[in-house]
């Protein structure tokens, strides 16, 4: 277990609030570790840490910097396998299912119930969700491309996952954001026309 993992134990172990995170194609593993168990709020989104924002857009939690001990830890990426190579570790049952599921929804589509679909599955791991050390690299070695991160907070939850969309960009002191599904150019206008999709 490496000196970043050990840390997060012990810190789940004394219910004190974390982030490890990994930006998209990068070999960094960095964690924010608070040194109390409070709830910071962002307020004015001047303060440096991470944020955890809810869809509901009501409380911003923040794990600040100046209230952590910052931990960076490198790892060795994973190799990217061929193009055309195909891992065999699968569930062929799920894998079946996931076929028909694909077949059920071209065929709605054919029959107009719908223009449009997005399948999606859900997947079960082993483990525990206060399993860090072993499902973090997991993520690191599956989704190398993406934002990957695990956060947890005693009094809010725990979170871990992979994203692979850029949402936001800064380059030269300038912030951009990138489109995502679901959403449209902003007009400076009250009346807005959202597509079905949206």
């Amino acid at each position: 277990m490496t000196d970043l993992f050990l840390k997060v134990k012990v810190h789940q172990g004394q219910n004190l609030p974390f982030v490890i995170y990994s930006k998209p194609g990068s070999d960094e593993i960095i964690g924010l570790f608070q040194v109390n168990d409070h709830v910071y709020l962002a307020e004015s989104f001047s303060e440096t840490g991470f944020i955890m924002a809810p869809f509901d857009g009501e409380n911003y939690v923040l794990i600040p910097e100046e209230h952590s001990e910052i931990i960076t830890e490198k790892y060795e990426l994973p190799a990217i396998p061929e193009e055309g190579a195909v891992s065999q570790d699968y569930d062929e049952t799920a894998k079946k299912d996931f076929e028909q599921l694909v077949e059920k929804g071209v065929a709605a589509i054919h029959a107009g119930h719908f223009k449009k679909v997005v399948l999606s599955r859900k997947e079960k791991i082993g483990g525990t969700t206060k399993d860090v050390e072993h499902l973090f690299p997991r993520l690191l070695a599956n989704y190398p491309t993406a934002f990957k991160y695990c956060f947890y907070h005693p009094k809010v939850g725990m979170w871990m996952g992979a994203t692979p969309e850029q949402l936001l960009k800064v380059k030269d002191y300038q912030l951009q954001t990138v489109a995502l599904a679901g959403t449209q150019l902003y007009e400076d206008t009250e009346k807005v026309h959202w597509e079905p999709k949206e």
